[in-house]
C-alpha cells in the first residue's frame, strides 16, 4: 500500500524550474561515498505536472528521504526501491491503483476445461510448450487463483483477468490481461506486457505502470509505462542506481553543455570487469532532469533521462537514466 505522503504526490499539478544555484550542497566533509544495491525499475513522461508550492516540493522531498541512509560525518547513499523510483518517474501515476488491491478471482474459474483452454490458447504462451508447458505452470499447482487478479482494466464489468509476475518456463516479468477473460460467455482477447504492472489507472483506453529487471547479468532494468494499454516507452534505469543523501527534486529540461557519461553515483569509478558500460553523450544533447546534488566539493551532479541509442543497453528501451555532472 501507499503510505500518505506519496498519495500526496498525485496533487502536484505545476513545474518546477531550477538553476544550478538551487542546489544544496551537501556536507563538506570529505568526499560523498556512495553504496551500491539493487534497485527494481522505471520514467516521466516529458510535460507531465509537476509540484511548484512549497508543499509539493514538501511532499517529493519526503518520498526522496525514504530512500536515504545518512551516517555522522559523510555522506552516504542508498538504491531506491522499484516504487519509489516509480513515484519518482511517474508522479501522474501515485494515485493509481496498485494491481495487488485488486481482488483474486473465484476459485471456480478454471473449473471449465474449455475455458482454461481459451484462456491459454494464444501464441506466446505456446512457446516452448514442447518442453515446458506455460498454461500447466499457470493455471495447475497448488493454489493457481493466487497468481490472478479479478481487476476490470478496461472499466467497470469488463470481467478482466490479469497475471503479473514470473514469465513461466522463461526469465523475466511479464503481465497478462485476458480481456472479459472471467466471463466463460464472452470473446476473449490477450494483451501481454513484457513487464510486472504494478499500477493500473482503469477505463476504456487503460494506463498503467510496470517494472521489468535485466537478465542474465544486465546491468539494467526496465520501467514502462503503458499509455494507453499496450502502447509502451520504457525507461533503462541502472540496477545499483544510487541516490545521495543531500539530492533533491529537481524538474526541468536540459541542453548538456559538454560530452558526459551518465553514471549510477555521483563521482563513479567504473571498475575494470564491471559489466556497466556508461551511456557517453555530447554537448548539445537534450535531458530531462530528476534531480540536483552537489558532491563533496560543491560540484552539482543532475539525475537525467536521456533518449537511448540502439543496442546501448541489452532491452528494450527509449530512453537512459544517470547521473552526469554539468
Amino acid at each position: 500500500m501507499l503510505s500518505p505522503l506519496v498519495i500526496g504526490l498525485a496533487a502536484m499539478t505545476q513545474s518546477i524550474r531550477v538553476t544550478i544555484d538551487d542546489v544544496i550542497a551537501v556536507p563538506s566533509a570529505g568526499a560523498a561515498e556512495f553504496r551500491h544495491t539493487g534497485v527494481g525499475h522505471a520514467g516521466v513522461v516529458p510535460g507531465s505536472p509537476q509540484p511548484k508550492s512549497k508543499m509539493g516540493r514538501a511532499l517529493l522531498a519526503g518520498v526522496v528521504a525514504l530512500v536515504l541512509l545518512a551516517a555522522p560525518g559523510r555522506v552516504r547513499a542508498a538504491g531506491p526501491t522499484a516504487n519509489e523510483l516509480l513515484s519518482l518517474l511517474y508522479p501522474q501515476s501515485v494515485a493509481w491503483r496498485v494491481l495487488d488491491t485488486f481482488p483474486h478471482p473465484s476459485p471456480h474459474l478454471l473449473d471449465d476445461p474449455i475455458h482454461v483452454e481459451t484462456l491459454g490458447y494464444f501464441d506466446r504462451l505456446q512457446t516452448d510448450a514442447d518442453r515446458c508447458s506455460p498454461m500447466l505452470r499457470l493455471f495447475l499447482g497448488p493454489d493457481p487463483m493466487r497468481r490472478f487478479r479479478s481487476a476490470d482494466v478496461f472499466g467497470p464489468g469488463d470481467d478482466d483477468l490479469v497475471y503479473a509476475g514470473q514469465k513461466p518456463c522463461a526469465e523475466g516479468e511479464w503481465t497478462i490481461i485476458w480481456r472479459h477473460g472471467l466471463n466463460r460467455a464472452g470473446r476473449v482477447s490477450v494483451f501481454v506486457l513484457d513487464s510486472e504492472v504494478r499500477r493500473v489507472l482503469a477505463g476504456p483506453q487503460p494506463k498503467a505502470i510496470g517494472v521489468a529487471g535485466g537478465c542474465c547479468g544486465d546491468p539494467w532494468n526496465y520501467d514502462c509505462l503503458y499509455d494507453p494499454i499496450p502502447h509502451e516507452s520504457c525507461t533503462a534505469v541502472p540496477d545499483a542506481l544510487t541516490i545521495p543523501r543531500g539530492a533533491r527534486p529537481a524538474r526541468s529540461d536540459l541542453t548538456l553543455r559538454h560530452e558526459v557519461k551518465l553514471l549510477r553515483a555521483p563521482n563513479e569509478t567504473i571498475e575494470q570487469g564491471d559489466p556497466y558500460e556508461p551511456p557517453l553523450r555530447t554537448a548539445g544533447t537534450a535531458a530531462e532532469q530528476f534531480m540536483i546534488v552537489a558532491d563533496g566539493a560543491g560540484r552539482p551532479w543532475h539525475l537525467v533521462r536521456v533518449a537511448a541509442k540502439q543496442g546501448e543497453v541489452s532491452g528494450h528501451a527509449s530512453f537512459v537514466l544517470g547521473w552526469v555532472a554539468e
